[in-house]
């Protein structure tokens, strides 16, 4: 009877909240958004997350890890749920965070704590996460907000630049061509 009635009032008196529904599978067979359980609390929106503990969960993204998307969600505590949105989903922009200003037509990369960031100078590995839509704007000290039209993560390793001396840069390289990135920048 009870369920009756909520239906009814439903229908009569609409509903007076938005709901999303999450998981939602377009007609390709791939997630619009897709819900995982945090890791960990964070503070901020619109952060890289990573696959987490198990199948259910989403960590924040470190410099080298292969995002699995961005959240707009600050879970309060661990097993909280929060939305992610998968970055191979290019139908729009989306805001990320980068801890500096960043220019309009910039391809970003991931970085520490779940930020974006331009290419690194720094040798290591990272993914190209996508292309900023406009500049960052400031939202305090070294907090900034950039909308970036997101691609499939892309592998990218930075090498240092170039010794001088042949047996060091060759091996330099040799080791960035073995872990197969998509992409490798020489600095």
């Amino acid at each position: 009877m009870k369920f009756l009635l909520t239906i009814l009032s439903v229908i009569v008196l609409g509903l007076r909240k938005p709901f999303c529904t999450a998981n939602v599978e377009t007609a390709s067979g791939t997630f619009e958004v897709f819900t995982r359980r945090a890791d960990a609390a964070h503070s901020y929106r619109y952060l890289l997350v990573k696959s987490g503990s198990d199948a259910f969960h989403a960590a924040i993204c470190g410099v080298a890890d292969y995002p699995i998307g961005s959240t707009s969600d600050t879970p309060a505590a661990a097993e909280d749920i929060m939305n992610v949105d998968p970055l191979n989903r290019a139908v729009r922009s989306r805001p990320l965070r980068c801890t500096t200003a960043l220019a309009a037509n910039l391809d970003v990369y991931t970085a520490a704590n779940g930020y974006v960031a331009a290419l690194p100078a720094a040798a290591g590995t990272y993914y190209k996460v996508g292309r900023t839509a406009s500049a960052a704007v400031q939202e305090a000290t070294s907090l900034y907000t950039v909308q970036v039209v997101p691609c499939a993560p892309v592998k990218t390793v930075v090498i240092v630049a170039a010794t001088g001396t042949a047996g060091t840069d060759i091996a330099a390289l040799f080791t960035a061509l073995q872990s197969g990135p998509a992409e490798i920048k020489a600095l």
